[in-house]
């Protein structure tokens, strides 16, 4: 994996139940479904990312005006 392709994570002891996520070009980065025990926050700024969420798949876009 590149490192623009390479994903960096922001956690805080303050504030245990968020996580960010920062990466630049993530065509390359696939997770296996998992869940999490914190909010995790993502934007997308180009592309698309997709997700699922209670059986559902979600395709994420930017939106431009």
């Amino acid at each position: 994996m590149s490192t623009i392709s390479s994903p960096i994570f922001w956690r805080d002891a303050r504030m245990p139940y968020v996580e960010l996520r920062k990466i630049s070009d993530a065509r390359q980065v696939c997770y296996a479904p998992h869940s999490h025990t914190h909010w995790s926050l993502g934007a997308v700024t180009a592309g698309q990312s997709t997700f699922v969420i209670v059986m559902r798949r979600i395709r994420l876009a930017r939106v431009t005006s």
